[in-house]
């Protein structure tokens, strides 16, 4: 007769085991964080509207013999801001370019007609693509400057801007002055004349604005 046995069971030497659970540990942990990572990819960022309080834009021309200003108060103005990270600003502002008064009515009925064609193109509008900046932030009391890219709609056209950018804030209110060179060739805007008086063709603009933070809205941001 033959004798039945049990088949044997082999055992895993515990010097073996240890280091395959630690490896295991260590893979769950890197999926752990690998999630996290995941998960954190969608921020809560806080926005704030803000309400203009006063706003104005003003360009300064130059012919052969004298320069010009023209004021022009902003039309519309969108603007939300969040003060510890100004990346994620959005802003968008128009400005009818038919109110813009220089102290010479002759010119500004002809800068309306000729120039700017205010009846088919009532409104210029900047829109911000970005901010650029050593610190993108802006706590109470600090004054910022930043380099602001974006793109400015003018008689139908619309072209690149980069302006230069100075923020103050004091409390709840934002002050704010931007500036930058319009060609009016690129917008193809004949230059005013006078008689034998030539505009040159850069044109400085600069829009000062002041503004309120209005309570913050809490919105989820992927990054």
């Amino acid at each position: 007769m033959h004798s039945s046995r049990m088949p044997s069971t082999s055992r895993v030497p515990a010097s073996t085991l240890a280091p395959a659970l630690t490896a295991l540990a260590w893979s769950v942990l890197a999926w752990a964080v690998l999630v996290s990572a995941v998960l954190a990819s969608a921020v809560i960022g806080v926005s704030h509207p803000v309400e203009l309080l006063d706003g104005e834009v003003r360009y300064r021309a130059r012919d052969q013999v004298s320069v010009w200003i023209g004021v022009a108060p902003l039309a519309a103005f969108s603007l939300e801001i969040d003060p510890a990270d100004l990346g994620r600003t959005r802003l968008r502002a128009v400005v009818h370019p038919g109110d813009f008064t220089s102290g010479v009515g002759f010119r500004d009925f002809t800068a309306r007609r000729s120039v700017f064609d205010t009846e088919r193109y009532p409104d210029a509008v900047f829109e911000l693509g970005e901010l650029e900046g050593p610190s993108l932030d802006l706590p109470d009391g600090a004054t910022r400057r930043f380099r602001a890219l974006g793109t400015l709609e003018l008689r139908g056209v619309t072209g690149p801007v980069t302006a230069e950018v100075v923020v103050t804030r004091d409390g709840d209110v934002i002050d704010a002055t931007a500036s930058f060179e319009v060609s009016l060739e690129a917008y193809g805007l004949p230059p005013p004349r006078f008689l034998t008086l030539v505009a040159e063709d850069r044109v400085d603009v600069e829009v000062d604005v002041r503004a309120h933070l209005l309570p913050a809205t809490t919105t989820p941001t992927p990054r």
